[in-house]
Order: structure tokens, then C-alpha cells, then sequence
């Protein structure tokens, strides 16, 4: 429902408004696995493949159709920017079905590659901010490029917080806000603040890597 409300909102030049239903998207799509395994261990309630599918169509357009509808609004709804909305959807498309095939490989709390809700953010929050055109177009394509680098390992947004599981969620915390606020005060707005925050977040895999891949370099 955030996808399509985000696209609509999106069409209709409401860049803000389609930022804040991605966003509001990406909170749902981190508490829905937890809902999912909840219902199934206290009602039985279990969605099977058709659950798993449909979260991942869900995924496809609030974190590829709605962020490719801004990206082409935004920039003009130009050839151009056609294309690249085309490329990062195209991104989007191949890092969900590359999820699909790997996901008993993937590491707990990790993910090959920046996640979609993350990409989604990377090119939502550069709009937020009200840069121009190119920025748009130069964020799009890092996310785009980022989402499908599959030879590393970002945490998922759940980890980078969990006190419980992660030893390091108060670096994370403080690599965000410092984050934020760095952009926020070079920019000398708010708006900027977000970008700086998911830009963070980019940079944990310097510090946050999965157990066997920390084993794997000690060894080396």
C-alpha cells in the first residue's frame, strides 16, 4: 500500500509526500517478518511461498516503482531521466530475484549488497534534501550500482540497532547522528540531515561485518 501510495503521490509531484510513504514503507517491511513468524507460532498462521512472494512484489514497488516514479518526476520527466529511473528499477528487479536464490546463504542480520529499502532511501533522501536534477541522477545511479555489489555485506536495519544480538549498535547510533548532523549543518538544513544519516549507514560495513566473515580475514 505505501508503494502504490508512494507512486501515485510521486506522479503528482508530491515529492515529500512519496518520500515519507517509502519511508514509512521500509518501517513496515522491518517489522513484518516479526509479525509473520509471531502469527505462526501463536496461531499457526503461515504465509508459505505465496507470503514470501508477495512480500518480495511488495518490495519491488514500494523500494523500485515509487523511487523510479520520483526519480523521473523529480528530474523532469525527461528521455533521460526515463532511462534512469529504468536503470535503478532494473537494479531493484535483479537484487530481489538474486535475494530469491540466495536467501538460506545470506548471513543472519546481513544482506549482499545495500538493501532495496536502503537504495530507496539513498535516492528519496537526496530529493528531501531539494538538490538538483544531477545530484538526483548521480545518487541514483550509486544506489543502483551499490544494491547489486554483491561481494559485500551490509547489516539489516534491524541489527544495526539490536542491544540484544550487536555489540556495536551504539557505534551505529553515533555514526548516524553524526552523520545527520554533519549534513545538516554543511547544508545549513534539516532536509539534508536524513542524507547524511543513510550515508552512515553506507560506511558500517568498515566496522560491521558477520562473525564467519571476521573469522575468514583473521585466518588471511
Amino acid at each position: 500500500m505505501c508503494g502504490l501510495i508512494g507512486t501515485w503521490l510521486a506522479w503528482k509531484n508530491n515529492f515529500d509526500g512519496a518520500i515519507i510513504a517509502v519511508v514509512l514503507g521500509s518501517g513496515f517491511d522491518v517489522v513484518d517478518g516479526r509479525v509473520a513468524r509471531w502469527l505462526a507460532k501463536k496461531f499457526g498462521v503461515v504465509g508459505g511461498k505465496f507470503g514470501a512472494y508477495f512480500d518480495d512484489v511488495a518490495d519491488f514497488i514500494t523500494f523500485g516503482i515509487a523511487p523510479a516514479m520520483l526519480i523521473w518526476a523529480y528530474c523532469g520527466r525527461s528521455p533521460e531521466s526515463a532511462v534512469v529511473a529504468l536503470f535503478y528499477l532494473f537494479c531493484v528487479a535483479r537484487r530481489l530475484i538474486y535475494f530469491i536464490r540466495q536467501k538460506d546463504a545470506t548471513p543472519a542480520g546481513f544482506f549482499f549488497g545495500v538493501p532495496s529499502p536502503a537504495g530507496a532511501a539513498i535516492v528519496g533522501f537526496a530529493a528531501l534534501a531539494g538538490w538538483p536534477s544531477e545530484a538526483i541522477v548521480a545518487a541514483t545511479i550509486i544506489s543502483a550500482e551499490l544494491m547489486v555489489k554483491f561481494d559485500r555485506v551490509w547489516p539489516h536495519f534491524n541489527f544495526i540497532v539490536a542491544i540484544r544480538r550487536n555489540k556495536l549498535w551504539w557505534l551505529n547510533l553515533v555514526a548516524v547522528a553524526i552523520g545527520a548532523t554533519a549534513f545538516a549543518v554543511i547544508f545549513e538544513s534539516w532536509r539534508a540531515a536524513p542524507f547524511g544519516a543513510i550515508i552512515a549507514y553506507l560506511a558500517t560495513p568498515l566496522w560491521q561485518q558477520p562473525p564467519e566473515r571476521k573469522k575468514k580475514k583473521t585466518a588471511t
